[in-house]
């Protein structure tokens, strides 16, 4: 029962958290917009994303994360590195400027030059930001004294590495607890982890299930770049990269994707140029979501809905 009362006590201390650090963002777990529907390119129950700005990152991105503030937009772009860009006015992807870089330690196994991040997302209150590494398999974790300040993971050895026993994994999510990770591979499956520890890899050796996700109108759709779950576990959203969509599914057991629905609900189509989508960031309480594209050129974009 003390364990019990324990862990209780700590996600509600983890909410509370997240209700003062992170008023305004949802890139964990948290509610997915209604911008999906029954099956169509522009579903019914939803609405079309409109792009509202966006600049050129000048080369392939993948994985997007934001500050909790919207000062700052994280990224990365399937190097041993992860980029940054300030943005002048907040949230407005058409305000960024230079772009800068940080790069963990090549020592102790992290990241080696030849390594290709793809994916960034902090926990609930900014205080650890998880990597993934597609080359070597493996996730790192960086714990931060400053919450948000990925700057200290430069010349920076990780806290946690974990091999995730899925061929190149790119996109990742967590349950809005901590409680399960959730990592897609090249080929658009999905793998859970149940963490002995909520956000902790430590003492994390298997995962529980596998799901392939299933394309809408096409038997092959490439890789998902970006990917949530809902607060309540009920439904998972992901990009389609070489479809240019986000597409939801139905999890009729929350938090296992073994249960997802044998289809997508619906999907959309985005509005903005590319002919691939790569990484999702939501902030539902402004409406808006962030993705980038890349064609002729390579785009992050921010839309609303």
């Amino acid at each position: 029962m003390a364990i019990c009362d324990a862990e209780r006590r700590w996600r509600q201390r983890t909410n509370q958290k997240r209700r003062l650090l992170l008023e305004g963002e949802a890139e964990v777990g948290g509610e997915l917009p209604n911008i999906l529907g029954a099956g169509s390119s522009n579903p019914s129950g939803g609405s079309t994303p409109v792009l509202s700005d966006e600049f050129n990152t000048g080369a392939l991105m993948s994985g997007i994360v934001m500050s909790a503030d919207g000062t700052t937009v994280y990224y990365c772009n399937d190097s041993n590195s992860v980029r940054y860009r300030t943005l002048s006015t907040p949230y407005d992807m058409s305000t960024a400027g230079a772009q800068g870089t940080y790069t963990p330690t090549y020592a102790g196994g992290g990241p080696s030059s030849g390594g290709r991040l793809r994916n960034i997302t902090f926990n609930l209150d900014g205080t650890r930001v998880y990597i993934t590494d597609f080359s070597n398999n493996r996730v790192y974790v960086f714990y931060l004294s400053t919450a948000y300040d990925v700057s200290e993971i430069h010349g920076a050895l990780y806290d946690e590495r974990f091999w995730t026993q899925t061929y190149q994994p790119i996109a990742h999510a967590f349950s809005n607890d901590g409680a399960y990770f959730y990592l897609w591979n090249g080929a658009g499956g999905v793998r859970r982890y149940t963490l002995a520890t909520p956000w902790s890899f430590v003492g994390t050796s298997s995962a529980t299930n596998d799901y392939t996700a299933e394309a809408v109108g096409t038997p092959a759709h490439g890789a998902c770049y970006g990917a949530l779950i809902s607060s309540d576990g009920t439904r998972m959203i992901a990009t389609q990269s070489s479809l240019r969509r986000i597409v939801q599914y139905t999890l009729s057991t929350p938090y296992d994707t073994r249960t997802s629905s044998s289809t997508a609900d619906g999907y959309v189509n985005m509005t903005g140029g590319g002919v691939t989508t790569t990484g999702l960031h939501l902030n539902s309480s402004r409406s808006e979501f962030y993705m980038g594209h890349y064609g002729s050129t390579y785009m992050m974009q921010r839309y609303t809905y």
